[in-house]
């Protein structure tokens, strides 16, 4: 088994801009799971992921994830 990677997950809470069918903008949040070594990294992966979003987004929050994944070979 190999526990990877060691430096961690990180979960990060976006909160997107949207227009609805009726033309009403609203928000919606959502939440990433980001591997990542630290917060500078964690922003550099979000915004290339969302590059090309056609919504408005920020990032709401940032927090070391207690998730470990673990490979089973």
């Amino acid at each position: 088994m190999i526990v990877s990677p060691e430096h961690g997950y990180w979960q990060v809470t976006v909160e997107l801009l949207e227009e609805n069918e009726n033309g009403k903008l609203k928000k919606r949040r959502e939440v990433y799971l980001v591997d990542a070594l630290d917060v500078n990294m964690v922003e550099k992966r979000l915004f290339e992921l969302m590059e090309g979003c056609m919504s408005e987004w920020d990032i709401v929050s940032i927090i070391k994830s207690k998730i470990c994944m673990a490979y089973i070979k």
